[in-house]
């Protein structure tokens, strides 16, 4: 009898561990940074700018806001994204056009009024 009541007092010692783990784990996907994120594109906005990581590199962007829309559907909006690489432009070898249209496509979705005007040395890619 001794031995049966050792064994459940166990396996409610074992049970209680699982839920402290089960609540932690809750615990840290509730606070989580509330980010736009993907398998590789990660977005936030902080102070008239919007910091952009794509596939490990960083990228920032300015952001100016105009009207948009004609009569009583005018409307305040982001209208101008202007890009800036922030990591050294090796970090970016063997991207193809379809890896920055991939980021533009994805602010679009978040802005779609915006004109996307990226700075030197990738506005080249853009110019052909």
């Amino acid at each position: 009898m001794k031995q049966v009541m050792v064994m459940n007092g166990i396996l409610i010692f074992f049970i209680f561990i699982a839920l402290g783990c089960v609540g932690y784990a809750l615990f840290r996907y509730a606070r989580r940074p509330v980010e736009e994120s993907g398998t590789d594109f990660r977005l936030r906005e902080e102070n008239g700018q919007v910091r952009i990581e794509y596939r490990g590199d960083p990228f920032t962007g300015d952001v100016a806001v105009g009207l948009a829309g004609d009569g009583p559907e005018k409307k305040f909006a982001v209208r101008t994204i202007r890009l800036k690489l922030e990591a050294p432009l090796t970090s970016v070898t063997g991207w193809t056009k379809s890896d920055w249209y991939e980021i533009e496509r994805r602010l679009y979705e978040r802005y779609p009024e915006a004109e996307i005007i990226w700075s030197e040395p990738v506005a080249a890619l853009f110019d052909e």
